[in-house]
Formats: C-alpha cells, structure tokens, sequence
C-alpha cells in the first residue's frame, strides 16, 4: 500500500507538485500514480482557468491530462508585461513580434475548440503585420465572441495602426474593445456580428467612425474615451442604443 502526501505550491506562478513521502508496507515496489489524473475534470479546468497562460502551459509536464483540459478553458488572456517577466525595461520598447509568434503557436494547438473571449496586451512595437493577421484569422477559426485589443504597455499609446477590415475575419465577434493605437477608415467589408464597440485612448482618423457604423448593421452600443476633441454629429445613428462620449483632455 502507498500513501502519498501532496503540497500544492505556487512559486513564480508556477504550479508544482511534491511527493514528500512513499510508504510501502509489501516487499514489491508499488507503482507510482498520476495523482493529478484522478481529480474531477470541474477541478482541473477551474486550476487552469485561474493561472496564466505561460503558468498553465508549463504545467502539462506534471499530468498528462493538463493539456488537454486547458483545451475547455474559453477566456483568455495574453500580457507581455507577465511573459516576458524581469526582461522588459519599463523605460525602453521591446519588440513585440515575441509574443505574438507565441500567441500563434498556442493558438494553433487550440485548433478544433472555441474561445469564448481573448484579450491580448503589448506595446505592439516594429510588429510584423503577417503575424498579427494571422493572429486576426485563428481567433475567427475559434469563435471568438469578445475581443480585447490593448496596443500598449509601459509607455502608453503605440505607433500601430489598427485594419477595421480585420473585424470581418472573426465572423462570430459580438464585443470588441481596443485602446492606445490608431483606427483609420479602413473598413471596407460588412461586419454584421459586432454589437458592442469600445474605443480607449484611440486616434481616431477622419472618417474611421463613419465607416464603422456604415458597416456595423447590428452595433447598438458604442463608447469612446478619448484625448482630443472629436466631433459628435457623426454618431447620429438609429440603431444605437447606448452612446457614450468621454473627453478626458
């Protein structure tokens, strides 16, 4: 017969697990168990769900049913400031192709499940346009419902410029968020899913609000925070139900 004594730590996020002591009262070697393998799936997927992304990958060694169940976690959550760690210098931008290569790689072992939400912060800097399309494309493939786009770190406002026309490449987008980057009338395609847009500390060009609603046939919320003086007389849109303006100049 085997006793085993768990501890569940965590150090530096992440989750290790400790065997103190085997007892063995027969004279043949017992076979070590899983143990992490006999707990109810609720309880596993609801460990992941509470660690970040990095932390819950990097646990797949201690059981092999981990990666399979972090297939069932459906919001997500992508911070440089957390993946990179003590690498980033708060005072100088970092190169921000890194992290979205790593986006893509986890996305992909994604394939065949959905996420629910994904939200994605980094400061967005020399970031190479392919990689973050076909970041736009994987989500589309997964069904993503809530988007949240913040193209900045550190040091604020980023020099990216953010394609509207990538909203019709996530078919099922219904809530989408985004804030320190540009938004230039880029919308050329219908995206008929959004109902709910929220802009933050966004340059918004001329033009890029008429376009959205133009396009947006079933928007019926809208919120904007801003820095500089925007013209209102744009928003004058039936379908919307909600409208909501703050200049924080």
């Amino acid at each position: 017969m085997t006793f085993y004594f768990l501890e569940i730590t965590f150090a530096d996020n992440l989750l290790t697990l400790n065997e103190n002591c085997d007892y063995y009262y027969s004279s043949a070697a017992a076979e070590k168990k899983d143990i992490i393998s006999q707990l109810p799936d609720d309880i596993l997927i609801s460990i992941i769900a509470h660690m970040p992304v990095k932390c819950a990958v990097s646990t797949s060694v201690l059981s092999k049913r981990w990666r399979n169940l972090h297939r069932c976690v459906s919001d997500i959550a992508f911070d440089c400031r957390y993946l990179l760690g003590h690498q980033i210098d708060p005072y100088k931008l970092h190169e921000s192709n890194l992290i979205i290569e790593s986006v893509n790689r986890f996305l992909w072992l994604r394939s065949g499940s959905k996420i629910h939400s994904f939200r994605l912060s980094c400061c967005f800097y020399k970031l190479s346009i392919y990689q973050f399309n076909h970041c736009i494309y994987s989500l589309g493939r997964l069904g993503v419902e809530k988007l949240f786009l913040r193209c900045g770190c550190y040091l604020g406002s980023s020099d990216f410029s953010f394609s509207l026309d990538l909203l019709s490449e996530i078919p099922s987008l219904k809530y989408f968020e985004l804030s320190l980057c540009s938004l230039p009338p880029s919308l050329t395609k219908q995206c008929n899913s959004l109902q709910d847009l929220c802009l933050s500390y966004v340059n918004v060009c001329p033009g890029a609000i008429e376009c959205i609603l133009s396009k947006c046939s079933r928007l019926i919320s809208f919120r904007m925070v801003i820095s500089s003086r925007l013209s209102l007389r744009i928003l004058n849109w039936s379908s919307l139900y909600s409208i909501t303006y703050l200049n924080c100049r």
